[in-house]
């Protein structure tokens, strides 16, 4: 003969209450989580409108001296296109070129939701759209927050001029850029007008 278990009315009511306290924990884990992205993301969105004002504003400097010490007419165009936004209520991808004669490149910002906001750097010439040209673009760096809710760059990994996750200095993204731009003007001369004799 067997018997039957006991009616153990407590162990349900304790069972429904862990169930339950499990429940709201996870709504609240969630409701945390989401509160962090949206403030990750308008941070996002804060930073890479800065960087790329501070990016123009210090290649426009460079620029000037480039000019003075080399000759030739190095131009800064920001913003020089429009702006992106993917997705709809994502960051803004924005770009910034320099022009040297024939060779431009463009620096660009990248950014998906929840991941870090990364700075390219894209060769090319004034025509290459027109002629199809396949343009390769270079990771430059990427932007961490600071406790003041500042950004800094830091190094990508297998960059040959500095370790990996060290901080980047501003003026080390535009050289890099200058550098690539200089490199790609001599494989398309610049034009006699836009150079400017030193006397």
């Amino acid at each position: 003969m067997t018997t039957s278990r006991p009616l153990d009315w407590e162990e349900l009511f304790e069972y429904y209450s862990g169930v339950e306290s499990r429940r709201l924990a996870e709504e609240r884990h969630y409701a945390e989580e989401l509160a962090a992205l949206e403030d990750f993301e308008a941070w996002s969105r804060r930073a890479t409108e800065q960087v790329m004002e501070d990016l123009q504003r210090h290649a426009q400097e460079r620029s000037e001296i480039f000019e003075e010490r080399t000759g030739h007419s190095l131009s800064v165009e920001y913003p020089s296109g429009p702006a992106i936004q993917v997705p709809q209520d994502g960051p803004e991808i924005r770009f910034l070129s320099l022009t040297l004669g024939e060779a431009r490149v463009h620096i660009y910002s990248s950014h998906t939701p929840g991941g870090l906001i990364h700075l390219h750097l894209l060769p090319s010439r004034r025509n290459s759209l027109s002629h199809n040209q396949r343009l390769l673009s270079e990771p430059g760096a990427f932007l961490v927050r600071l406790p003041d809710d500042s950004y800094e760059l830091r190094y990508l990994q297998g960059d040959p001029d500095g370790q990996m996750g060290t901080r980047m200095p501003l003026d080390g993204l535009l050289f890099k850029a200058f550098r690539m731009l200089v490199q790609w003007a001599e494989m398309c001369p610049v034009p006699a007008r836009a150079r400017r004799v030193n006397r």
